[in-house]
């Protein structure tokens, strides 16, 4: 038991605040999927009542979690006797460093610690109190008492590897949302009810709602600009990112392997026109609700602060090969599923709703454009032929009336699943078009250790800031690891960025560049190194 009055009331005093939807989310997802590891405690309640059982225990496994009557609390208490006793959001837990806050938040109903060792009272000035093993917490004077137990061994890791995947990801995340549940079910009737009511132009003017717009701004506040926003603006961003593709190419040029100037790739490229048939992707999505088309509006920040609408949801790179066909990334045309499953953002929500329901249907329209051809190609995601084998869809919380939130999962989140996932990142449409590229998936599967490679694309939009003048930016890395990894994919050393995503990697063969790979992602592991996706994974026409 905690008797250390004094300590607790100076740190009530410490400034706190409750973590916002997507940090919670974004804790959650990181010890779900195995990113990171953090802590947990256990509730034991003491008192009988018509939710729970004297000696029952509850683990809770987020950082934040709050305690009430409400829907929207992790620990939940409901049924006859406790009306006056329990308020609707009574007080809160969260972790602060290394230690578990207790927050009162009750209006009406007291706190009650330890027997009375700490009463905190809704006039209170100091209402939190730093929580010990065994300490006991009462709801209001007479109500039900809990215990605080903090197990021996409490890493979230130690319940992960006991519990099967997909229900731990299912409980972590379903607790991490329930304090936000209001926030999320008024964004996402107001999302449904405009997108089943309206059309056209009414729609559009529905989704700027005050409050899709708050959460989009703070999910910008907190959120790292993507490419889009530095195709739109972002200036000093795509300068520093020019920086730094010079000096990778000056490190390059000084180590051991051929410099750029003696390997003849530069001369390969030219006489093979390869920038003809490389092409800058635009991509804007759309919903098709009962048959009918509602745009979906992208919100971002720009240089002074504001935030705006673009017409489009992200740029990348695509390439024409020699049989016709429009190769990119997976996540190039289907994007969304490559987010967060529980984004308050517009699209993320429609994501959600494709999967849980039969009349909504989500997909992009692709511009792909080329002006050193003069080409300027279209296609919708269903053009495009995608490996969905190794998808899965899972059930990732569950609404209050029952109903089930799906997400369809496209790489490995939970150990266990399919480390090949990550190599299905790769879509292609047919065309009328003719290409020039040659692919060559034999060596795309067999590269030896340190083959220097050739990428085209348009990292952070470089390459495609005139609309007239779109050619695609070029540089030289190196395989890092010899043939295939165990995920199916090609190490190579770091080299491409935002944008060059779906763009063709070359590799000398007799004298001649060949694709041998798809850009695809980059590792949150490290720096170093990125991946690509071989292009034999396409198959032949």
């Amino acid at each position: 038991m905690s008797t250390n009055i004094e300590t607790n009331n100076a740190t009530s005093k410490m400034p706190g605040r409750r973590p916002s939807l997507s940090q919670s989310i974004g804790q959650s997802l990181s010890v779900a999927f195995g990113r990171k590891d953090s802590y947990y405690y256990e509730v034991e309640f003491i008192t009988e009542t018509p939710s729970h059982h004297s000696g029952e225990k509850m683990q809770v496994l987020t950082n934040y979690a709050t305690i009430g009557r409400g829907t929207n609390n992790v620990i939940r208490y409901k049924g006859e006797g406790i009306e006056g006793l329990v308020s609707g959001v009574h007080a809160s837990i969260t972790r602060n460093g290394g230690e578990w806050t207790l927050e009162h938040l009750s209006q009406t109903n007291r706190t009650v610690i330890n027997g009375g060792q700490r009463t905190i009272r809704p006039d209170d000035p100091f209402k939190k109190y730093v929580l010990q093993d065994g300490d006991t917490i009462q709801f209001a004077k007479g109500g039900p008492v809990v215990r605080f137990v903090v197990p021996a061994e409490n890493s979230l890791q130690s319940v992960r590897s006991k519990t099967r995947g997909t229900t731990f990801v299912r409980n972590i995340v379903s607790q991490a949302i329930a304090p936000y549940k209001k926030t999320i079910r008024t964004l996402t009737l107001s999302l449904v009810a405009v997108v089943l009511l309206w059309g056209g132009y009414a729609v559009y003017e529905n989704l700027h709602h005050k409050a899709v717009i708050g959460e989009l701004t703070a999910e910008l506040e907190s959120t790292r600009l993507e490419n889009a926003q530095q195709v739109a603006g972002m200036q000093e961003r795509i300068e520093e990112q020019a920086a730094r593709i010079a000096a990778q190419e000056r490190r390059r040029n000084e180590e051991t392997r051929a410099p750029v100037h003696e390997s003849g790739i530069d001369e390969m490229m030219a006489s093979q026109g390869l920038a003809n048939d490389v092409f800058f992707i635009v991509a804007q999505a759309v919903a098709i609700v009962d048959g009918q088309e509602v745009t979906i509006p992208n919100y971002v920040r720009n240089s002074a602060g504001q935030i705006k609408a673009i017409p489009y949801l992200w740029t990348a790179t695509g390439f024409l090969l020699d049989d016709g066909r429009l190769v990119t990334a997976r996540h190039c045309v289907e994007g969304w599923w490559f987010g967060n499953p529980f984004d308050t953002t517009t699209i993320a929500q429609i994501a959600r709703l494709s999967v849980t329901r039969g009349n909504v249907e989500l997909k992009a329209k692709i511009n792909a454009y080329c002006s050193k051809s003069g080409r300027h190609l279209t296609f919708t995601s269903d053009d495009f032929h995608i490996d969905r084998s190794k998808d899965r869809v899972e059930t990732i919380a569950t609404a209050e009336d029952g109903t089930e939130l799906k997400w369809r999962f496209v790489f490995p989140v939970v150990d266990g699943w399919d480390e090949t996932m990550f190599a299905t990142d790769w879509a292609w449409a047919q065309t009328r078009e003719s290409g020039h590229l040659a692919m060559d998936g034999a060596l795309s599967n067999s590269l030896p250790g340190e083959r220097q490679l050739l990428v085209m694309g348009f990292p952070v939009g470089l390459g495609a800031e005139d609309a007239n003048n779109i050619e695609p930016i070029s540089y030289q890395m190196h395989v890092s690891r010899p043939g295939l990894a165990p995920n199916g994919c090609i190490m190579h050393s770091r080299g491409t960025d935002y944008g060059n995503s779906g763009g063709p990697i070359f590799a000398v063969k007799d004298g001649k560049l060949v694709v041998i790979g798809i850009v695809s992602r980059g590792d949150s592991r490290s720096e170093q190194y990125n991946w690509a996706v071989p292009i034999s994974r396409i198959g032949n026409r």
